[in-house]
């Protein structure tokens, strides 16, 4: 063999090192990529579920009209109530956090 054709050989080796190394490279960023956005995808749902079940305060806004909500009062006991607007001033006199009630389970 000559040379020039083992530094060719060579060369075509060393490329093909770099090829399989740069397409591995990629498939594993890419996989954690995927990873990645699939963690945050899921940090983001878990976020608006808990944003849905926390306790609003009274201060920062009210139910809609003729909402069911869990209404907690200064003592810290739980109760239910449905919201109506003519009743407010009692609602934000006596309670001071609600939240919206969960959707009832399907029954068969």
């Amino acid at each position: 063999m000559s040379e020039i054709s083992e530094e060719a050989t060579n060369l075509i080796d060393n490329f093909e090192y770099a090829v399989e190394d740069a397409v591995s490279d990629y498939t594993m960023a890419c996989g954690a990529s995927q990873k990645h956005q699939a963690r945050r995808n899921l940090e983001d749902y878990i976020a608006e579920l808990e944003a849905a079940r926390r306790w609003i305060p009274v201060s920062e806004r009210l139910p809609k009209e003729k909402q069911s909500v869990l209404a907690l009062d200064r003592t810290g006991t739980a109760y239910h109530w449905e919201y109506s607007k003519c009743l407010s001033n009692i609602f934000v006199g006596y309670y001071t956090h609600w939240m919206p009630l969960p959707k009832p389970p399907e029954v068969k």
